[in-house]
């Protein structure tokens, strides 16, 4: 959740600054001295002409650059926050080392948890392994729920030497001080039903710590469990692997991030169950999915539908009856939901013409990026004849 800056592209050069040609008829008859001047006449010319386009390109990344890195400038008070917000981040670095299960650290912005968009606050992000690019990242986590307590050890401790005080876990009950319990809260975080990468994860139980360090940075450490997919086409291929991510910032501009709103949720409910449920579906479908292919197998398929729920009981506490429901033409269009809360409700997965639809920016159709569910449940709908879109839902039990 990164991005990276690109340079502009120089127009073509009109033919008033090409350089001009000399007159055939003004050229003496070549000779070994004048072929030579010729040709680095010829050369020169060229030269200048390539000499030009790298000058021109140049400038115009210099522009840009510029351009992208002209900000507001900082007040008095964040010119002053700054090198204790820096000396935070020096602080973290040095305690890296202590935490031997991540890799893949870099400087993320715009991500859910921490706000990452500060003029003072920079956060760090590191994970236990991923596939978001394996020319450079460190292949997929080769770790499991069970490992959650060793994980929660280290984070604590490396908080605990930085100068955390208190914790918060997704109870919405705010935060509360370090105290002998907070391996097992933080433990419940990373065995709770947690959400998919991509949208999801902004639904995805945390771990925060907070505290201040000896020279007066506030701080907070969240620590997430995600669950990511690795390969596509076809189920065969498809697996999935738990990932741990730990972010970190200093907090000047947002001293208490777990409270912002919509941060948390009770992952227990029936509604959140079949909005994590979507994810694991999400997940089969792009597994299913074959870019070069000519011909998949539909996002409908009852093997796709079979795959996503065998595969959401093994990493959820499934706390909620999932039934995926077969229409007149043997396709999984619907499946229906009993949870422990009374939450008791047919959810659609979808329409063919929502998975086809292009994306304006990125030209893709959600099967194709792998986004086909990767959200909360939607609406209430009166039945299944009704016009609708992922996760939208009627009561009781399936039915055509």
């Amino acid at each position: 959740m990164f991005s990276k800056t690109t340079g502009g592209v120089p127009t073509e050069m009109s033919e008033s600054n090409q350089p001009s040609t000399p007159n055939p008829a003004q050229v003496p008859p070549p000779n070994r001295t004048s072929v030579g001047k010729v040709l680095a006449w010829v050369f020169g010319g060229c030269l200048a002409v390539v000499l030009l386009a790298i000058f021109g390109v140049f400038a115009l990344i210099t522009s840009y650059n510029s351009q992208l890195g002209a900000s507001e400038p900082l007040s008095a008070e964040d010119q002053a926050r700054l090198p204790i917000a820096q000396s935070y981040n020096a602080d973290f670095e040095a305690q890296k080392a202590n935490l031997p299960d991540f890799k893949n650290w870099y400087a993320a912005s715009f991500y859910r948890g921490l706000p990452c968009a500060s003029a003072v606050d920079q956060c760090i992000l590191g994970d236990t392994g991923s596939t978001l690019d394996l020319d450079e990242y460190a292949g997929p986590s080769e770790l499991k729920i069970s490992d959650a307590s060793k994980i929660c050890d280290r984070v604590l401790a490396v908080g605990k030497t930085l100068g955390a005080t208190k914790d918060s876990i997704n109870d919405g009950t705010g935060y509360h001080p370090l105290a002998e319990s907070a391996n097992s809260r933080c433990v419940s975080m990373m065995e709770a039903n947690g959400r998919s990468g991509g949208v999801g994860v902004w639904r995805t139980p945390s771990y925060f710590i907070l505290g201040e360090t000896p020279k007066g940075a506030p701080f907070a450490i969240q620590l997430t469990m995600t669950r990511q997919l690795e390969g596509t086409g076809g189920l065969s291929r498809a697996k999935e692997y738990i990932g741990y991510e730990l972010m970190t910032s200093s907090v000047f501009d947002s001293p208490q991030p777990q409270e912002e709103p919509g941060l948390w949720a009770d992952l227990s409910t029936g509604t959140a169950q079949a909005g994590a449920f979507l994810d694991t579906l999400a997940n089969a479908r792009r597994a299913n999915y074959d870019f070069m292919a000519k011909k998949n197998p539909s996002p409908f398929d009852p093997e796709t539908a079979s795959w996503a729920k065998a595969n959401f009981e093994k990493y959820f506490d499934v706390s909620a009856d999932f039934k995926y429901f077969l229409g007149k033409d043997g396709l999984v269009r619907w499946f229906h939901v009993k949870s422990k809360d009374g939450f008791d409700a047919c959810v659609s997965t979808g329409v063919e013409e929502e998975l086809n639809i292009k994306d304006e920016d990125s030209g893709n159709s959600q099967l194709e990026s792998g986004i086909t569910g990767l959200r909360d449940v939607g609406k209430l709908i009166s039945g299944p004849d009704n016009p609708h879109s992922i996760g939208d839902y009627y009561l009781g039990v399936c039915h055509n």
